[in-house]
């Protein structure tokens, strides 16, 4: 199974006069839906979907990010998908991972108040990686992270519905985007 895809869009994810860089370095905040270029908001719904939720994550410069899981409670358990925009971060590989049989961690709370299961590399074998692109369709339903090298990276990240009120799978989220891919 594929767990990202690059996305050709042509559309900037934040508001004019919004930098990213402009929302500091503390590694994941929430960022408000109001910040989302209102074009990528009404672009996405003439694609059925809406933005629930917006977070950033920043990745300071050789940093190897912890291996976790993005948990949804209403989503396909193992396959869930964010739009992701990746700015800075020069060669940086995102990692997907499984977890090892009879793994089974417990769900994490955020300090932005969502939540995550967290492994240690011990618990996981590695599956896949990838240079993640401005933007991407990512897999988030399964353990992941990020390895940075020379530069620091920022990454902002959409949650997207569809009309049902339910996540996207990676193979809905191809699907759905098939003609910018």
């Amino acid at each position: 199974m594929t767990n990202c895809v690059n996305i050709n869009l042509d559309i900037n994810p934040l508001r004019e006069g919004l930098d990213i860089k402009s929302y500091g370095t503390k590694r994941h905040i929430k960022i408000p839906v109001t910040d989302i270029n209102h074009d990528l908001i009404l672009f996405l719904k003439t694609l059925n979907l809406t933005v629930v939720w917006t977070e950033l994550f920043y990745t300071p410069s050789f940093y190897f990010t912890t291996v976790h899981t993005d948990y949804d409670s209403g989503a396909i358990e193992g396959d869930y998908t964010k739009l992701n925009y990746i700015f800075g971060g020069k060669d940086s590989l995102m990692y997907w991972w499984r977890p090892k049989p009879g793994v089974s961690n417990m769900v994490e709370d955020t300090a932005i108040d969502s939540q995550y299961i967290d492994y240690k590399i011990s618990e996981v074998d590695l599956i896949d990686e990838q240079q993640v692109k401005f933007p991407s369709i990512v897999q988030v339903g399964i353990p992941h992270n990020i390895r940075n090298f020379e530069e620091s990276r920022y990454c902002l990240s959409l949650v997207l519905r569809t009309q049902n009120n339910t996540r996207l799978t990676m193979a809905e989220s191809i699907e759905i985007f098939k003609q910018y891919l």
